[in-house]
């Protein structure tokens, strides 16, 4: 009976190899694809934003984009203002050699983050399967199509998760200037850094306070120097219309709902239905972890924040889900209690099949998480607990 049970041992380890083999392939494939097939939309987009801007030309205007690129640009820049002194450093380049150096910088950014995540994240290997499908597949393959796509995202959660990584360690000047960068790249994680502010004590939520008015203080600037782009940018931001694959958010699946039932329009009802939802889902979340100790583990109320300022953010690009990577993989552990609950709530996960699922997934994970904190779960097996987190030493001040 031993001899069989260490034949079979052998033979999942070796079926966990050929798993693994077959991932990166088909990662190492998508990222050549990257660059083969010319994607990286949202780099040009970035790139010749800079360069109409170098010109004294508004970079928000897409048809300006165009004649610049001398093609069509797909999407339009949606950056503040003072990230364009940032995206200068582009035209140091022309555009093909820039965007390769661009893709090979993302690629060891991203190959950083997933080192933290394995390292400090994910140290339970057992579930090592799972959370290579959650980087692949996961949302609609976030992190691949972050890839394709150019984006600014997989830095920005660099930033953040550096960020929680600092909060966990109780470096609390750090964890608020990632938090910073973070907020600085993608301005509208503003609302998640302000969902954080309860889960924190008070001297770092007065860090946190410093890093929202620093932003604040960048687009105040960004205002002086220049009204008019500014007010440009507003503009950018107001019309930003996309929905279904691109923009799998809780705002965009209301549109796409009243637009199917009720034709186009309707945009102050869209507006109520939405604010609606987002009202009940704070206070119904509230409502369901009343007496819940959010200080005493730090990672479940972030795992917490994650998901709820993911179900209720206006705009949610499809590779944003990138951000739930280690919840999903911290709930699949944790809140699902059967293997079969496991092996369900992981094909939810990575095997994709409409516009919003990825939307649907995010509140199946916060509702399971709920549960989990309501039940008050032993704390065993989580990807971060309290207690792996190392106690600064006495005497030492905290960073």
């Amino acid at each position: 009976m031993s001899e069989i049970n260490h034949i079979m041992h052998r033979i999942i380890k070796i079926l966990k190899i050929a798993v693994i083999i077959a991932l990166t392939a088909y990662a190492i494939n998508s990222i050549y694809n990257a660059v083969a097939l010319d994607k990286q939309w949202d780099f040009k987009t970035y790139y010749y934003a800079a360069k109409v801007f170098q010109d004294g030309k508004n970079p928000y205007n897409i048809e300006v984009l165009n004649q610049a690129s001398g093609e069509k640009i797909h999407f339009k820049f949606v950056y503040p203002p003072y990230t364009l002194y940032l995206f200068r450093t582009f035209l140091l380049f022309d555009y093909q050699k820039c965007a390769t150096l661009y893709l090979r910088l993302k690629l060891v950014i991203l190959f950083c983050l997933i080192w933290l995540w394995w390292k400090k994240f994910a140290p339970n290997r057992d579930y090592a399967i799972a959370l290579y499908l959650l980087i692949v597949f996961g949302f609609d393959k976030a992190i691949i199509t972050d890839i394709w796509a150019g984006n600014l995202t997989a830095f920005e959660q660099f930033a953040l998760w550096i960020g929680v990584w600092f909060l966990l360690s109780n470096k609390y000047i750090l964890f608020a200037l990632s938090m910073l960068v973070s907020v600085a790249v993608k301005g509208p994680n503003l609302g998640l850094l302000i969902l954080l502010m309860p889960i924190v004590d008070k001297k770092t939520r007065l860090w946190l306070g410093g890093a929202c008015c620093i932003f604040v203080a960048l687009n105040l600037i960004s205002y002086l120097n220049d009204p008019g782009l500014f007010r440009s940018y507003l503009q950018a931001l107001q019309t930003f219309d996309e929905q279904g694959p691109y923009n799998p958010s809780s705002f965009a699946l209301i549109g796409d709902v009243m637009d199917s039932l009720f034709g186009k329009g309707y945009e102050t009802a869209k507006t109520l239905l939405y604010l609606i939802f987002v009202a009940s889902s704070i206070f119904g979340t509230l409502k369901f972890i009343k007496g819940y100790d959010c200080h005493k583990n730090k990672m479940e109320s972030l795992i917490l924040c994650f998901l709820l300022y993911t179900i209720i953010a206006p705009i949610f690009k499809n590779y944003s889900y990138f951000l739930l990577i280690i919840p999903a993989y911290y709930i699949i552990i944790q809140a699902s209690k059967t293997n079969l609950a496991k092996m369900v709530l992981l094909s939810i996960l990575c095997i994709h099949i409409f516009s919003y699922q990825s939307l649907i997934a995010a509140i199946i994970l916060l509702w399971l998480h709920i549960l989990h904190l309501r039940k008050n779960l032993v704390d065993t097996g989580l990807p971060v607990r309290n207690d792996l987190v190392p106690t600064p030493k006495a005497g030492k001040p905290s960073s």
